[in-house]
């Protein structure tokens, strides 16, 4: 039983830490701004790994913002399964979703930011 949890427990720690956070766009025909943020526990961050899955009648784009900038644009139409990871050194990912003519549908974003380690308890 002691082995079990000497397993079972750090890799729960492990899995918590890097669990990906959910976020669906409440309505696909309109322009919607998202501010996505680390877990409490996430410090230090150096990535991030977004995925975009979904459907939508239309198109439209998702902007990833840098200090305001577009740093990426994804286009959007039909179903949407596209995945992505970079490097991210700030405690704040920014996206401007714009539809085009989006009729109905529905996107979600599953993310994670990849911390080097975390420094508050979990």
């Amino acid at each position: 039983m002691v082995a079990v949890a000497a397993v079972f427990v750090p890799a729960a720690s492990i899995a918590y830490w890097m669990f990906p956070q959910w976020e669906s766009l409440p309505d696909v025909t309109r322009t919607t701004e998202l501010v996505l943020h680390p877990r409490k526990h996430q410090n230090m961050v150096y990535g991030l790994e977004i995925h975009v899955f979904g459907q939508i009648e239309g198109d439209a784009e998702l902007i990833w913002l840098e200090a305001g900038v577009p740093h990426r644009v994804l286009e959007l139409s039909g179903t949407v399964d596209a995945h992505f990871t970079t490097d991210w050194y700030a405690d704040e990912v920014t996206f401007t979703y714009k539809p085009i003519h989006v009729t109905g549908g529905s996107l979600t974003l599953r993310y994670s930011f990849l911390p080097w380690y975390p420094t508050n308890p979990l």
